[in-house]
């Protein structure tokens, strides 16, 4: 509610550029499966689903095997794993944090 007789003009952006405004402080992948043979090393690499206002930072599950790699920027996420046994290694939920 407003005080007054006069409404203050709204600005009315559609949901999708609603939705990347907030996508540049907080993104959520679910998860991400590696199948791996013996020791090996699986690497993926891919650009974020809307550019975050800064690099941000991140939180994630790793199930068997580690992680050898891992960087991301404000535009890209670099993810390595390794593995020394025949394993089905997940990545789970990777948040990704860039609020002020």
């Amino acid at each position: 509610m407003e005080a007054g007789t006069n409404a203050t003009n709204k600005e009315l952006r559609l949901i999708g550029q609603e939705l990347s405004l907030c996508e540049r402080y907080y993104q959520a992948y679910g998860y991400f499966f590696f199948c791996m043979n013996r020791t090996s090393y699986k690497s993926l690499s891919f650009p974020r689903i809307t550019s975050m206002r800064a690099s941000p930072t991140e939180t994630y599950t790793l199930t068997e095997g580690s992680l050898y790699t891992y960087s991301s920027t404000a535009d890209r996420i670099n993810i390595g794993i390794r593995s020394s046994d025949s394993v089905h290694t997940q990545l789970r939920n990777l948040k990704c944090d860039a609020e002020l």
